[in-house]
């Protein structure tokens, strides 16, 4: 490789660096930028996971959290409740309203740079990703296919900030003090 080519290629480098540092950092003060923790019990972020180092993560804007309460939970069936945290993680699932009635449980729209609030109250949850297979224009936002769920989770203060990430390992949380 000549001289001009190595440089081309450091900068080429250096630029998808500084892209992908940049891409971290902006998804890191998504959170602040988007209210106070006072305006929601609950605030966060919702992003799918690239599993390209240099690409960014990309908000999940056709998609609604879902913060299921455990005793809702439970009523939703045995097939749900006994699955192992992995398989529950990667569930996979057409919407049914009669088997899993959204009675109780509280949705937060993901909005274009993948921020959510809502308002629950403290206790345990199971808190889901949906797709509602529309666009941030299309309204109701009702889920029609589960993409994953967290495990169990206690709120015991408010407010909370917990990130939802989804990825080839399925749902992942990430709790903020």
């Amino acid at each position: 490789m000549n001289q001009g080519t190595q440089r081309v290629v450091k900068l080429l480098l250096v630029a998808c660096c500084v892209m992908s540092v940049m891409s971290c950092a902006d998804e890191n003060t998504v959170e602040k930028s988007f209210g106070s923790t006072e305006e929601a019990a609950v605030f966060g972020t919702a992003f799918h996971l690239s599993d390209v180092q240099t690409l960014p993560n990309i908000p999940l804007t056709n998609s609604v959290v879902l913060a299921v309460p455990h005793n809702v939970w439970l009523t939703w069936g045995p097939s749900l409740v006994s699955i192992s945290s992995d398989n529950l993680r990667r569930l996979q699932r057409r919407w049914d309203s009669q088997l899993m009635p959204l009675d109780g449980v509280t949705t937060a729209v993901i909005d274009e740079k993948g921020r959510y609030k809502m308002e629950i109250e403290t206790g345990e949850y199971v808190f889901c990703l949906a797709d509602t297979n529309s666009s941030l224009n299309d309204a109701p936002k009702l889920p029609n296919v589960l993409v994953g769920c967290t495990e169990k989770l206690t709120i015991a203060t408010l407010p909370y900030a917990l990130d939802l990430r989804f990825g080839e390992l399925g749902v992942h949380h990430i709790e903020k003090p």
